[in-house]
């Protein structure tokens, strides 16, 4: 089965960096469309891999590190973020197997819509709990140590090293 699970966080990727490619082309309020059902499918499609009561902890040095509870809450915390980028990119440098858990180590990337000042790629990493084939749960760190710690895995000889730092650090 967490085989399975992999593929499926790397689904998500996939459909993640479609929806972000939609809204980048259609940035109307992601809110206003899923509450009137006309959201874009590339979007609907991300979506569905969320359990209806999925929560995400972003990590603790956000400005929000409030932990976001159901979909919409998700998705209200998904456009904050999109609406601060002109140009966001995600992706997954590697996928580390933990049963029912994911552990996500991703490079991203972004231009400031106001600022305009381009970032230097950022690492990040989360752990991603998977319940019956839908993500359950994503946590979300700066540091690889403390991902593997959460999911319960030891930091593994030869990986890379707690060099994941947030998008202003």
């Amino acid at each position: 089965m967490s085989q399975e699970n992999v593929e499926l966080v790397r689904r998500v990727f996939e459909a993640l960096e479609r929806s972000m490619d939609a809204y980048r082309n259609d940035p109307r309020s992601l809110i206003t469309s899923m509450e009137a059902g006309d959201l874009p499918s590339e979007i609907n499609e991300s979506l569905s891999f969320l359990g209806p009561d999925a929560e995400w902890h972003p990590p603790r040095e956000d400005p929000d590190s409030t932990p976001k509870r159901g979909r919409e809450a998700i998705v209200a915390y998904l456009e904050q973020w999109l609406d601060v980028w002109e140009d966001w990119r995600t992706e997954p440098e590697e996928l580390l197997d933990a049963g029912d858990k994911v552990i996500a180590c991703v490079r991203s990337t972004g231009k400031g819509r106001l600022s305009g000042i381009q970032f230097e790629p950022y690492e990040s990493a989360h752990v991603i709990t998977i319940d019956k084939g839908r993500i359950v749960q994503v946590q979300s760190f700066y540091d690889r140590r403390e991902a593997l710690a959460a999911a319960g895995v030891e930091h593994r000889a030869g990986g890379r090293g707690s060099g994941l730092r947030p998008p202003n650090g």
